[in-house]
C-alpha cells in the first residue's frame, strides 16, 4: 500500500516532469514560430515579385494588343478609302469623310479601352505586390518577437511556481516527502 508521502512524492515527481517537458515545447513551439514566420515572410516577398512581374507583362500585353488595334483601324480605313474611290467617291466631304473619321475615332476608343483595360489589370498586381511586401514585412517583424528562450524560462517559472505550491500544500497538509 502507498503512503501519504509516497503519493505525494510521485505528484510532484511527474509535475515537475510535465514542467520539464513543458519547457522543451514551449521552446520548440516559438523556434518553429520563428522558422515558419519567416517561411512565410519569404513566401509572400516571391510572391510580390511574381505581382511585379506581372503587372509589367499586362502592361506589355496591353501595348502589344493597342498597337494590333490601331494597325486593325489602319487597315480597316484603308479599305474604306480604295472601295470608296474605286466608286468614284470624293473621300474629302460628305458622306465618305464621315465614315472615314467615325472609323478612326471608334478604332481609337477601341485602342483606349484595351489600353485601360491592360492598365487596370496591372494596376490589380501592383496593388497585390505591396500588399505582399508589407506581409512579409509584418511576419519578418513577428518572427524577431519570438523569444524560444524567454518562452522557455517563462513556462519553466510557471511550472517550479506550481511545483513549490503543491509541495507547500503536502508539507502544510502534514505529509513528509521522501
Amino acid at each position: 500500500m502507498c503512503s501519504g508521502s509516497d503519493v505525494g512524492t510521485t505528484a510532484l515527481g511527474i509535475q515537475g516532469a510535465g514542467t520539464i517537458m513543458s519547457t522543451a515545447a514551449a521552446y520548440t513551439k516559438s523556434k518553429a514560430d520563428r522558422a515558419a514566420y519567416d517561411i512565410q515572410a519569404n513566401t509572400a516577398e516571391t510572391n510580390a515579385m511574381l505581382d511585379s512581374a506581372r503587372s509589367a507583362d499586362a502592361k506589355y500585353r496591353g501595348d502589344v494588343a493597342v498597337n494590333a488595334s490601331r494597325l486593325k483601324t489602319r487597315q480597316l480605313e484603308g479599305q474604306q478609302r480604295a472601295g470608296m474611290a474605286a466608286s468614284g467617291v470624293s473621300l474629302e466631304s460628305g458622306s465618305p469623310l464621315s465614315i472615314l473619321e467615325g472609323t478612326e475615332m471608334m478604332g481609337e476608343r477601341d485602342a483606349q479601352v484595351i489600353r485601360d483595360n491592360a492598365l487596370k489589370e496591372a494596376w490589380g498586381y501592383d496593388v497585390a505586390a505591396t500588399n505582399d511586401r508589407n506581409n512579409a514585412r509584418l511576419l519578418r517583424y513577428r518572427a524577431g518577437l519570438e523569444r524560444p528562450g524567454l518562452s522557455a524560462a517563462t513556462t519553466l517559472l510557471t511550472g517550479v511556481g506550481s511545483v513549490a505550491s503543491s509541495w507547500y500544500n503536502i508539507r502544510k497538509s502534514g505529509a513528509s516527502i521522501s
